[in-house]
C-alpha cells in the first residue's frame, strides 16, 4: 500500500494512489487494501512515481498520485536472462525472461518468477511460520508491427500467492474497558477471564517475554492460509494516422480472488479475528477498462496534445461472504457491488518559442478532465451460531424473520458523483541546465459504499477533493570537474471532505463494524529535496529528503458512546479531533546511497558495492482515536541499512553474481496497528522484516 504526501487508502474507501501495470490501473481488492495480486516486480522496463493529483493525461483520476509499473516489452532481438537466488529463512527464488522475434513483424516475450521463503514469525504452539512468501507469476507478451504506422501489444499476466498470513503481535489489552463491558456479568471474573482479567494480563506478559518473532495464534487449527490470485489481459493498439497524429486504444480485463484471514488480537483466544472463510474467498472482483487516446503535435511542433476517453467497470460476480469474531459477537458479512467510471480528458503543452525565440524554453501546460462515477452495492451483517455457519439473525438493524441466506440481511445502497479535475502549470528551462516550474492541480476521488456498515446511516460516503500548489526546480551542473544534480520543490495541498474510516458499533445488536465519514478539512505541505554527486569517477553519492506536515483545519465525528477528544475530556456525541496527527505522515524522511565501482579492466567485468540507509521519522497509525489513547499506534522512528555487492558480466561471460543484505542492523520496527484498542479492547502490531541476506546469480544473453 503506497502513501504519497500523506495520502493513501482508508479501509473500504478507494485509494488516493492508483497503481498501474502496463498502462492499466491494477484491479483493487475489497477486503484487502491492495491493488492487483502479488508478483509484479520482475522483468520491468521502469517504475515511475507521479506525485499529486493525476488524471488529465491518462487513466483513472487520483488525488494523491500514481505508481506506474512498466513491464519489458517484446523487441526485435533474441535476448533473455535466467536468475536464481538463495538466502536465509530458506529463501529460494528464480526468475527469467526470453525474447524471441518470430518474424520481422512479430515478437514474443515470456517471463516468470517463483518465490518461496519461510516466515520470520513462528507460532510457538503449532510451529506454523507466519510472514512467509510463496508466489508464482508469469507473463506472455506479443508485439505485432505490420508496418511503421501500426503496432499492437498484447500482454497476459497471471500470479498466485498462498501463505500462512501475517503474525500479529499482541501488544496490550484494554483492561478497564473490558471490565466495564462485562460489568453487567460480574466483570472479567464473571465471564471466566479471572479476577482483574488475569487471563488476559498473563497472555500479554507471555507475549512480551516471547518477543516480536514468536506468537501463539488461534483458535482455528490448522491456520487458514492467505491466498491471492489474479490474471489480466491487456491489448494496446497504436496507429499513426498522420505524420504528427496517433490514435491509441488500451483495453483490459482483470480478475482478482483472495482470502485474507487475520488474527488481530495476536492471542490464542477468539477476541478479534476477521475475514475468515464462510463461502470461499473474501475478495472476488472483476474489472474491465477501455481507454481511447488521440496524441499529436501541432504549430510547428510547439504544441503537444493528448485527449482521451476512459471507461471502467469493477464488480463482484455475485455475493461474497465471510466471518468476523470480536469481543461482542461471532458474525458474518455479505456484500456485492459494482462501480462504474466514465471520463473525458485532455492536456496540452505549449512551447512559446513559436511566439518568439526569446521565449524558447517557456512552456504552458493546461489539462482538464471530467469524471462521472456511480456505485451500486448491497451489504449486510448477521450473527452466527457456534458452528460459524448457522444464521441467528441480522445485526445491522434489518428486521428479517428467520433469515436463512447470508444475503437476507443485505441492505442496498448507491451513490453517484461527478467532478472536474484540472491542472495549470508553467515551466522554464534555463540554458538546458535548470528547469523552473510551478503548477496548480485539482483532484477528486469518488465516494462509495461501506460494506462493513452495522448502522443503516453509514452505508455510503461522499467524494473528497484536493487542490495542490507546487513550485520547484531541477538542475544539473558541475562543481569544477565534478558532475552534480540537485532538485527541490515545495507543495501545499488543501484537502476537503476527507474520507476517514472509524470503528462502528450497533448498541441494539452488539455488532461491531466500520464507518467512513467525510469528516475533515486539512492541509498537507512540505519540502522535497533530492540530489547526486560524483566526487570521484568511481564513486556516486545520492540522497533524498522530505519534511512533511499535515494539520486538520476541522475534524469531527459523532460517537454516541463517547471517547476522549482534543479537549482532554470524555465526550459523548460530537467529538472534536482537529488536533489529531495525520496517519502515516512522518515529519522527516531521508535516504543516503553510496555506490563504489572498482577500477578493473573491462574484460574482467564491473564490480560495485552499494550501501543505502533510509530513515523514517516517527509516525501515527490511528485515524479517529488520539494516539495517547490508542495503544500501539505510535510508530517510533527507524532506519534501515541495505548493502549489495555485484560483479557484472564476469569475464564477458554474461554471468552476474550478487550478494545482498537488507536491514543489516536487524532493526525491529512497527509497520501497522489494528487500531481497535478503544473499540474491541485489544491492540496488536505487525513488524517489518528482520535481517535478510543471500546471493543471486544471473545469466543474460
Amino acid at each position: 500500500m503506497f502513501v504519497i504526501r500523506g495520502q493513501s487508502q482508508q479501509f473500504t474507501a478507494p485509494s488516493a494512489v492508483v497503481q498501474y501495470f502496463g498502462e492499466v490501473p491494477l484491479i483493487p481488492g475489497t477486503v484487502s487494501s491492495m491493488q492487483g495480486a502479488p508478483g509484479q516486480f520482475f522483468d520491468l522496463a521502469n517504475i515511475q512515481v507521479l506525485r499529486g493529483p493525476q488524471g488529465t493525461l491518462f487513466g483513472r483520476n487520483s488525488t494523491g498520485g500514481a505508481i506506474l509499473i512498466e513491464p519489458a516489452k517484446p523487441t526485435a532481438q533474441f535476448t533473455g536472462n535466467i536468475q536464481v537466488q538463495a538466502g536465509n529463512y530458506g529463501d529460494k527464488e528464480a526468475e527469467g525472461a526470453v525474447n524471441v522475434p518470430l518474424t520481422d513483424q512479430l515478437y514474443v516475450r515470456v517471463a516468470g518468477q517463483f518465490v518461496d521463503r519461510s516466515g520470520f514469525t513462528r507460532d510457538t504452539v503449532t510451529g506454523v511460520d507466519y510472514d512467509n512468501r510463496h508466489v508464482a507469476a508469469g507473463r506472455f507478451g506479443l508485439m505485432w508491427k505490420p508496418n511503421d504506422k501500426v503496432d499492437n501489444y498484447l500482454l497476459i499476466a497471471a500470479s498466485k500467492s498462498e501463505t500462512h498470513g501475517s503474525g500479529w503481535i499482541l501488544s496490550e489489552y484494554n483492561i478497564p474497558y473490558i471490565e466495564g463491558v462485562f460489568q453487567p456479568y460480574g466483570g472479567c471474573a464473571g465471564v471466566g477471564l479471572g479476577a482483574n482479567c488475569s487471563v488476559l494480563t498473563e497472555l500479554q506478559a507471555a507475549q512480551q517475554a516471547a518477543g516480536v518473532r514468536n506468537v501463539s495464534l488461534g483458535p482455528f487449527p490448522p491456520p487458514i492460509d492467505t491466498k491471492m490470485e489474479g490474471w489480466s489481459a491487456t491489448d494496446t493498439f497504436q496507429w499513426q494516422i498522420a505524420e504528427k497524429v496517433a490514435i491509441r486504444n488500451i483495453a483490459s480485463y482483470s480478475s482478482l480472488d483472495g482470502l485474507g484471514p487475520f488474527d488481530g488480537d495476536g492471542s490464542p483466544i477468539p477476541w478479534y479475528q476477521s475475514n475468515l472463510p464462510l463461502t470461499g474467498d473474501t475478495d472476488r472482483v472483476r474489472q474491465v477498462t477501455e481507454e481511447l487516446q488521440l496524441q499529436g503535435t501541432a504549430v510547428q511542433d510547439s504544441l503537444e496534445y493528448t485527449a482521451g476517453m476512459y471507461y471502467e467497470d469493477v464488480r463482484t460476480p455475485g455475493d461474497v461472504n465471510f466471518v468476523n469474531i470480536d469481543l461482542f459477537t461471532v458474525g458474518g458479512t455479505s456484500y456485492h457491488y459494482r462501480t462504474n467510471a466514465k471520463a473525458i480528458y485532455a492536456q496540452t503543452v505549449y512551447d512559446f518559442r513559436s511566439v518568439s525565440e526569446a521565449l524558447s524554453g517557456l512552456k504552458l501546460t493546461l489539462g482538464g478532465r471530467y469524471t462521472w462515477d456511480s456505485v451500486d452495492a448491497a451489504a449486510g451483517s448477521f450473527a452466527l451460531g457456534p458452528d460459524y455457519k448457522t444464521m441467528l439473525g441480522c445485526t445491522n438493524g434489518v428486521d428479517v424473520a428467520n433469515p436463512t441466506n447470508y444475503s437476507d440481511c443485505n441492505v442496498p445502497g448507491s451513490t453517484k458523483s461527478s467532478a472536474p479535475n484540472w491542472t495549470v502549470g508553467l515551466d522554464y528551462t534555463v540554458r538546458d541546465a535548470v528547469l523552473l516550474y510551478g503548477k496548480v492541480s485539482r483532484g477528486y476521488k469518488r465516494g462509495g459504499f461501506n460494506y462493513y456498515a452495522v448502522n443503516p446511516d453509514h452505508l455510503t460516503f461522499q467524494p473528497e477533493y484536493v487542490t495542490t500548489y507546487e513550485a520547484g526546480f531541477k538542475s544539473t551542473f558541475r562543481m569544477g570537474d565534478i558532475p552534480a544534480r540537485f532538485n527541490a520543490d515545495y507543495f501545499y495541498t488543501d484537502y476537503t471532505d476527507v474520507q476517514v474510516t472509524a470503528g462502528d458499533y450497533n448498541p441494539l445488536t452488539f455488532a461491531s463494524g466500520a464507518a467512513v465519514y467525510n469528516a475533515a478539512a486539512a492541509r498537507i505541505h512540505g519540502v522535497e529535496v533530492e540530489g547526486a554527486i560524483s566526487p570521484l569517477k568511481l564513486l556516486e553519492l545520492s540522497f533524498t529528503y522530505s519534511h512533511l506536515q499535515g494539520e486538520y483545519k476541522n475534524f469531527s465525528i459523532n460517537n454516541a458512546f463517547g471517547q476522549f477528544d482534543c479537549s482532554g475530556e470524555f465526550v459523548v456525541g460530537t467529538v472534536n479531533l482537529s488536533c489529531m496527527p495525520f496517519s502515516y505522515l512522518p515529519d522527516n524522511q531521508f535516504s543516503v546511497t553510496a555506490r563504489f565501482m572498482l577500477p578493473l579492466p573491462a574484460t574482467i567485468g564491473q564490480v560495485s558495492v552499494t550501501a543505502n540507509y533510509a530513515y523514517t521519522g516517527q509516525q501515527w497509525e490511528t485515524t479517529t482515536q488520539l494516539p495517547q489513547y490508542e495503544s500501539g499506534s505510535n510508530f517510533p522512528a527507524f532506519g534501515l541499512l541495505n548493502l549489495t555487492a555485484n560483479w557484472s558480466d564476469i569475464f564477458r561471460s554474461g554471468v552476474d553474481v550478487g550478494l545482498f543484505v537488507t536491514n543489516a542492523t536487524d532493526e525491529t520496527y512497527k509497520i501497522t496497528n489494528t487500531g481497535v484498542f478503544q473499540t474491541v479492547g485489544v491492540a496488536a502490531n505487525m513488524y517489518g522484516e528482520p535481517r535478510m541476506y543471500g546471493a543471486r546469480i544471473n545469466y543474460h544473453w
